[in-house]
């Protein structure tokens, strides 16, 4: 190998170190900006999420159910979503979860934000089965 092959060799070597060296920094900031993005999109999906039961709660709220009801229909919601699919709800087992919950003394509006946030993580997360 000549002089003018091993110099060559050697400088390209000598150039190579800080381009990894850049090309680390570069891909270490994507990587935060990355990280930054999905923080962002996940907010948004939270605040997204906060806003649809919101709504659902105020049409909730607006059907002028009893309190009662409200117990009843989340008694439902959550036992159809925790029972084995396919296996009918007893009314003894949706009257025993409805007791519960109105033992717990919610007010009226956070049944309505309980009942709407079930039907939205339904909507999401169940119906797509």
């Amino acid at each position: 190998m000549s002089n003018i092959e091993k110099w060559l060799e050697q400088l390209l070597t000598y150039r190579e170190i800080p381009l990894e060296k850049e090309n680390e920094e570069i891909q270490q900031k994507v990587d935060e900006f990355e990280k930054l993005a999905e923080n962002i999109e996940e907010r948004e999906l939270e605040d997204d999420f906060h806003e649809q039961v919101q709504v659902a709660a105020y049409f909730i709220s607006q059907a002028g159910l009893s309190y009662n009801d409200l117990c009843w229909l989340l008694a439902e919601k959550i036992l159809k979503k925790t029972k084995k699919m396919g296996t009918p709800l007893s009314i003894r087992d949706t009257s025993k979860k409805a007791e519960d919950i109105f033992t717990i003394d919610l007010s009226y509006a956070e049944l309505c934000w309980l009942n709407g946030e079930m039907d939205i993580i339904i909507k999401k997360f169940f119906d797509k089965e």
